[in-house]
């Protein structure tokens, strides 16, 4: 059912990485993420638009923290089987990052993103709709 969301509680990382290994395991937190809230329904055939806010530690170092166009693509690829068949149906991404620290300036919050900015620790959220017509 769509919209759908789910929230990943740690840093994300990139497929292109120097620890690769480091990135299957993080696809795999966000399969498991997806699958726990997504269940047993059907992969998606519609077009969707996906959204995805990473929230980090702001005493984190910059340098730790992924490039905002390295974010999307495992999140993407590790839901694909899942709730889309292909990524290829995906024609729209908003990506951004947020420190926890500041006032996110996010319209529309859920719940669920509201339970993550409430935490102290790196979290990814991400919702799943139809993409709408414009």
């Amino acid at each position: 059912m769509l919209p759908f969301e789910f929230v990943v509680f740690d840093t994300p990382r990139s497929q292109g990485s120097s620890n690769a290994q480091r990135g299957g395991r993080w696809q795999t937190q966000v399969a498991n993420a997806a699958v726990a809230r997504w269940g047993t329904q059907p992969p998606v055939t519609d077009a969707l638009s996906v959204s995805i806010t990473f929230l980090y530690d702001p005493l984190q170092p910059a340098e730790q923290r992924p490039d905002i166009d390295n974010i999307a693509k495992p999140i993407l690829d590790a839901l694909e089987g899942l709730v889309y068949g292909d990524d290829a149906i995906v024609s729209d991404i908003l990506c951004r990052k947020r420190s926890l620290g500041d006032d996110p300036e996010i319209q529309n919050i859920t719940a669920l993103l509201l339970n993550a900015l409430s935490g102290s620790d790196d979290s990814v959220h991400v919702m799943v709709g139809r993409r709408a017509h414009s």
